[in-house]
């Protein structure tokens, strides 16, 4: 209902990272954009980042972003359905509506937890450059971690007990 009532704004999150290296790119101001966009917020550090999707035509770019954050989202479902059936499907029946919402204005916040979750099958180096890129990107991220924290002390204690 709210992505109905506010109108025709799919991709306006994305679409805002989008322009704004383009507007950056052209030597405006990607923090006060004119047109339809929303103003670019995160910081400039995170303007090179985005250059190589944002170079690709709109439509192709939109297209590229839901596309790759729908995959990346199936796999880690898939992956920890295949672990936990039950509490999967209760979790993503819980969180379809933020899916959904994440989905269709392609805001960074999926992305940023599917680095997360990347950064535990990555070695230390490249797992801690995921965390630090996520954490610098927006603060959020940096909650989980107090959690996955304690998650991994519990785990490593089940294994070293399981060993001795």
């Amino acid at each position: 209902a709210g992505m109905i009532g506010r109108g025709d704004a799919a991709g306006a999150d994305a679409r805002a990272y989008w322009a704004g290296v383009r507007i950056w790119l052209n030597g405006g101001d990607p923090y006060h954009p004119t047109g339809p966009f929303l103003p670019y917020v995160y910081a400039p550090w995170m303007l090179p980042l985005f250059a190589p999707w944002a170079l690709l035509p709109w439509d192709v770019a939109w297209f590229v972003w839901r596309g790759a954050t729908i995959l990346g989202l199936l796999w880690t479902i898939h992956w920890a359905y295949r672990r936990r059936p039950l509490t999967t499907a209760v979790l993503v029946s819980v969180l379809a509506l933020p899916f959904g919402a994440n989905l269709d204005t392609g805001n960074i916040n999926l992305q940023l937890t599917l680095m997360l979750w990347a950064a535990q099958f990555a070695g230390p180096r490249l797992g801690g450059l995921l965390w630090a890129l996520a954490t610098w990107m927006k603060w959020a991220p940096a909650i989980v971690w107090f959690g996955s924290a304690a998650v991994c002390t519990k785990s490593r204690g089940r294994l070293l007990t399981a060993t001795v």
